[in-house]
C-alpha cells in the first residue's frame, strides 16, 4: 500500500548489504530501528504497519563467501524481528545463488536457485491466510511449493497470469521455449514436467534471455545471430495476431520504428 519503504544499503563498500525500513507518509519519513544484516534482496509478503508488523521474504548471504544462500521468512516491525524467523530454503550447493521476486500479477513470490546450467523455482502465494495484516496471521507458517523438479543441465524461469505459470525452459529447445503449467500442478510428486503444455515456440534462432508478462501480452527478450531481438506474444486468441506461430522476432530498431510515439 506504499506506506513502507524497504531498501538495501552497503555503507562499507564490500557488498555486505543491510536491509532497512522507513514509514512513508504526509507527516514525513520515519526510519525504523530494525536492521537486518547480510540481506541481498527481499520481497514484501503481507500488508501491515510499523506497529503490527509485516511479513517479508529475505535472501541472506553466507557471511564468509557473500553467496546468496538462504531465504528466510521474517515478521518485522519498527523495533525489530517479531518472534522466530523461519528458514524456507538453505542452499547447500556452493555453485547456486538464491533470489526472490514477485510475479507481475502480484499473486506469488517466486524463490529461485540457479547455477550456470541448472534451475529450481518454488512459489509462495501472496493471497493465502498468512497474507493479512494482523500479528496472528503474520506468525502463520509459509510453505513454498516447487514448480518443477531440478534437472541437471536444464534452466528455467517463470511468471504467472490468470491461474497459469508461464515457464521459459530449455529442456526441449536449447534456446528456450515457453510452456504453461497450471497452478494446481505445483508440488507434483512426479516432478511436474509432464504437466507442461507448449505455449510458444520462438521463431528462427531466437535465444530467449528474459520475459515480461502483461495483462494481454508476453514480451520475450533475447538475441538472434548476436543481434538483440524482441518478440511479442498474445495471451488470448482474440488479440491482433492470428496465432503465436505467426509472430516474428523484431530488432530493436524495428520496435522503435513501429512504436515511435509510444517511447516518448
Amino acid at each position: 500500500d506504499h506506506r513502507i519503504l524497504a531498501f538495501i544499503v552497503d555503507c562499507i563498500g564490500d557488498e555486505s548489504y543491510e536491509l532497512r525500513f522507513k514509514t512513508l507518509g504526509s507527516s514525513g519519513n520515519s526510519t525504523w530501528t530494525t536492521r537486518l544484516s547480510g540481506v541481498r534482496s527481499m520481497e514484501f509478503l503481507s500488508r501491515g504497519d510499523e506497529t503490527t508488523g509485516i511479513c517479508i521474504l529475505a535472501v541472506h548471504m553466507d557471511p564468509q563467501t557473500y553467496r546468496a544462500s538462504r531465504i528466510l521468512h521474517h515478521s518485522v516491525n519498527r523495533e525489530g524481528i517479531m518472534g522466530a524467523s523461519e528458514t524456507l530454503w538453505n542452499e547447500s550447493n556452493d555453485a547456486a545463488y538464491l533470489e526472490v521476486f514477485r510475479t507481475k500479477d502480484r499473486e506469488f513470490i517466486l524463490l529461485s536457485s540457479n547455477t550456470k546450467d541448472t534451475s529450481e523455482v518454488r512459489a509462495v502465494s501472496c493471497t493465502s491466510s498468512f497474507g493479512g495484516s494482523s500479528s496472528s496471521s503474520a506468525a502463520a507458517r509459509v510453505v513454498p511449493q516447487r514448480l518443477l523438479a531440478p534437472r541437471e543441465g536444464v534452466e528455467y524461469f517463470a511468471e504467472h497470469h490468470a491461474g497459469i505459470f508461464y515457464v521459459v525452459s530449455n529442456h526441449e529447445r536449447p534456446d528456450f521455449a515457453v510452456y504453461q503449467l497450471p497452478t494446481c500442478a505445483l508440488a507434483s510428486e512426479d516432478g511436474g514436467w509432464q504437466h507442461l503444455n507448449m505455449f510458444f515456440m520462438p521463431p528462427g534462432g531466437l535465444h530467449v534471455t528474459d520475459a515480461d508478462l502483461l495483462s494481454r501480452w508476453m514480451v520475450l527478450y533475447g538475441h538472434d545471430s548476436a543481434e538483440p531481438r524482441i518478440c511479442v506474444v498474445p495471451l488470448g486468441s482474440d488479440d491482433a495476431h492470428e496465432g503465436n506461430t505467426h509472430l516474428n522476432a523484431l530488432s530493436l530498431e524495428q520496435v522503435v520504428e513501429r512504436n515511435r510515439g509510444a517511447f516518448l
